[in-house]
């Protein structure tokens, strides 16, 4: 599931107060709506809106959850975020001569064992999937978590801090040099 497109069902359905009013003005069906919001209650780990038959409201975690979304430069400041790790992790793999690929979009990012730059699928078939499993366990050693395969997406998110970033930079630096 699509973490800014449930981000963005989840407002709809907060400034609306209805599933059925956020399915109009998403021009997906109730169900679909649904299956984002419980997406984003998985993702955050709480419920974000009481829910009866005839009325649905915020909680707690689902006011928390809007006002950071909905906070004024938050959309740009997560993409500036992704931007410093994307430039670290290409600076960190041509510091060490490895191969290597980014594509990201606000908070949400690919990494790919790539000569060139990868823009389709055949691309991403392309890349070299032994070369990221080191990667990744080598990462993972460094006590970085990344998604697990290849072919899955990364995201950051508003608690990542800069300090956070660099550290992962530095962690790729040495995990590169591994490769």
């Amino acid at each position: 599931m699509d973490r800014i497109v449930a981000a963005r069902v989840f407002v709809t359905i907060a400034e609306r107060a209805s599933l059925s009013a956020a399915a109009d003005v998403r021009d997906m069906s109730r169900a679909m709506v649904t299956r984002h919001l419980a997406a984003m209650e998985n993702w955050s780990g709480a419920r974000l809106f009481h829910r009866t038959t005839r009325r649905i409201n915020l909680t707690a975690a689902g006011e928390a959850t809007l006002a950071g979304v909905s906070a004024a430069g938050f959309h740009t400041s997560l993409a500036a975020k992704t931007t410093r790790l994307m430039d670290g992790l290409n600076a960190a793999a041509r510091a060490a001569s490895v191969p290597f690929a980014t594509n990201h979009v606000c908070g949400m990012f690919g990494l790919f064992f790539s000569e060139r730059p990868v823009h389709s699928f055949a691309d991403v078939m392309a890349c070299d999937v032994e070369r990221f499993k080191r990667f990744f366990h080598a990462m993972l050693a460094e006590g970085v978590y990344l998604a697990p395969s290849a072919f899955e997406a990364g995201f950051i998110s508003a608690a990542h801090s800069t300090a956070d970033i660099d550290a992962t930079i530095a962690a790729a630096h040495r995990a590169f040099g591994k490769l």
